[in-house]
């Protein structure tokens, strides 16, 4: 596990530090919404992801929206950001619906070869080819999201997986 902005592997405390920094986001949230954005933007530039997406379930369509999008670099990404919004997921459908299915995190180590990514050509040209996603309860309720991240360098599997539950 690497952090870009370190240059080396994370440690326990570093985990723990970020998963309280979430946790703090939603417990100070101004309204019972979550605070996506927010949520997003920490753990994409402290782990140093290049792209994620915050996808939230639309309980009257049933897809999967997203509701969120950040990138440190945001003018490398415009084209995906743009699909990626416009984009609604089923179930088991593409990343966040994978993961929307297995209601845990799923990784594609290699996006290039899977044949349930519907933004592939994007993908591609923008050379990001780990992806992974997680699937959370949003305090307690029926809401459901998936993050979903991409990388164009180092596996953040074990990042994603760390903070989704932490020991």
């Amino acid at each position: 596990m690497f952090n870009q902005e370190q240059g080396d592997a994370l440690s326990a405390q570093d985990y723990w530090n970020i998963s309280h920094a979430v946790t703090r986001l939603f417990a100070e949230a101004p309204d019972e919404r979550p605070p996506t954005d927010s949520t997003l933007r920490l753990l994409t530039t402290r782990l140093g992801w290049d792209v994620g997406g915050f996808w939230i379930v639309n309980e009257l369509r049933m897809v999967l929206e997203c509701a969120a999008f950040y990138s440190p670099t945001p003018d490398s990404f415009k084209n995906f950001e743009t699909v990626s919004r416009a984009r609604h997921f089923t179930f088991g459908e593409g990343l966040p619906g994978s993961t929307w299915k297995a209601r845990s995190v799923v990784c594609f180590p290699d996006v290039s070869k899977e044949e349930n990514f519907p933004r592939l050509s994007l993908i591609r040209v923008h050379k990001l080819w780990i992806s992974i996603s997680g699937f959370e309860s949003l305090g307690g309720s029926q809401i459901f999201s998936a993050i979903s991240t991409l990388s164009r360098g180092h596996s953040f599997f074990g990042d994603f997986a760390r903070i989704s539950s932490p020991t």
